[in-house]
């Protein structure tokens, strides 16, 4: 890794792309219902899912390629099972990473699209 970026995202950008991701599985959601009520719009909706599906998971993946790589980089897992020393880098990095994590909002995008889903499907079998 050319230059080590410990900072993690503005708490602005991570909720901007939790929404983005949330809007996303809500599209993909109502896809049958507006097949349904409306179906002239069901291609715009499709679209919106696809490309906010894309956007935000290049983003996810950037984010966990970059912890895997300051992972493997400064070799935390080996130096933490043999209770080796960290030095100030890889405690930077150590820190980033958690902070990385526990910053994140990836379980709760889960979570609602879990919700979402289940909604989804029991809102299309009582229109059907």
């Amino acid at each position: 890794m050319q230059q080590n970026n410990f900072k993690t995202l503005p708490k602005a950008v991570v909720w901007g792309f939790f929404i983005l991701g949330i809007l996303s599985a809500i599209s993909f959601r109502t896809l049958m219902i507006f097949y349904r009520l409306n179906p002239s719009i069901v291609k715009y909706v499709w679209y919106f899912g696809i490309i906010g599906y894309v956007v935000f998971f290049l983003y996810r993946f950037i984010i966990a390629n970059k912890r895997k790589r300051m992972i493997n980089e400064f070799e935390l897992l080996k130096k933490l099972k043999n209770g080796q020393n960290i030095n100030d880098k890889e405690k930077q990095a150590l820190i980033y990473i958690l902070a990385s994590i526990n910053k994140s909002k990836e379980k709760w995008n889960y979570a609602n699209i879990f919700f979402l889903s289940a909604i989804a499907v029991i809102v299309d079998l009582i229109i059907s």
